[in-house]
């Protein structure tokens, strides 16, 4: 084994005194940070529709995030915005339009007596889930009393 070059000593011990340095003047200025998160929890929230995944520690996620469809904003109350509405009718295309329309009708047309389906839209559990694991016609007549826009 070769013994560095005196360059890269150097350069490693430059390293120490600027990092030794730069900590000497932080803590020399009673450096403080006076505010912080507490981020607490992991796992997924879902929907018929969608899911959410949660990360302890994830650190809030701004600005806002968007999409042509959505918007994520961090912080645990998201400036106190109350959520939106959910609707389990609009299963197509998958993660929904914002309207439920006959792409939907179709969607649950061909998923009909299938299980594990996003389109799977009644009865509403009344948690905020909706569904009993299987497309029935229950499913088929959400669709159809909800033809539209989603709230």
């Amino acid at each position: 084994m070769t013994a560095p070059s005196a360059s890269l000593r150097h350069l490693t011990m430059f390293t120490a005194l600027a990092v030794a340095s730069a900590g000497a003047v932080i803590a020399g200025t009673g450096f403080d940070i006076s505010t912080f998160t507490v981020d607490s929890s992991g796992g997924t929230s879902t929907s018929p529709s969608f899911a959410v995944a949660g990360t302890i520690g994830q650190h809030d996620a701004t600005p806002t995030l968007t999409s042509a469809s959505f918007e994520l904003t961090g912080g645990f109350w998201a400036d106190g915005e109350e959520l939106a509405e959910p609707c389990p009718w609009d299963c197509a295309p998958s993660g929904g339009n914002g309207n439920v329309n006959i792409d939907d009708l179709l969607a649950v047309i061909n998923a009909f007596g299938m299980t594990d389906s996003p389109c799977d839209n009644a009865p509403d559990n009344g948690d905020g889930t909706f569904g009993n694991n299987i497309i029935n016609i229950d499913d088929l007549l959400g669709v159809i009393n909800n033809f539209g826009a989603c709230p």
